[in-house]
């Protein structure tokens, strides 16, 4: 992946945050675990790791709907008392991970995290 591209996908990660105020740091992963671009917070754990949870996440979510015959995921959301973390697909090859308050308007999350995931599609698709 060329430094343009890199610096693109954080401009829309940057972006992201800057529509929605709950939303406290996101990445670009690829479905087999790299991180392509990140925004995530300095306190957060490394971005590497975060990156491995979220393609373990959306792999487990993707066989749950599977084997209970409930359609395609659409997302996989992880609740924890101090905040929420969600991963949706971005095409076939990449997904996006966004760390949200404990009390975000999920409504707008998953609306301005579509929107990002099609300007993702535009870049790298």
């Amino acid at each position: 992946m060329s430094e343009d591209v890199r610096k693109r996908l954080v401009g829309i990660l940057k972006d992201l945050g800057r529509r929605v105020s709950d939303v406290l740091g996101s990445a670009v992963v690829t479905n087999e675990g790299m991180l392509m671009a990140s925004n995530l917070p300095l306190d957060v754990a490394d971005p590497r790791l975060v990156a491995a949870m979220a393609v373990a996440a959306l792999g487990i979510g993707k066989r749950t709907v599977t084997e209970l015959d409930q359609g395609v995921l659409q997302r996989v959301l992880i609740t924890g008392n101090e905040g929420q973390t969600v991963v949706m697909s971005v095409g076939d090859a990449h997904l996006l991970t966004v760390l949200v308050r404990s009390d975000a308007n999920l409504g707008l999350v998953f609306w301005e995290m579509s929107k990002a995931i099609e300007e993702i599609k535009k870049l790298l698709y």
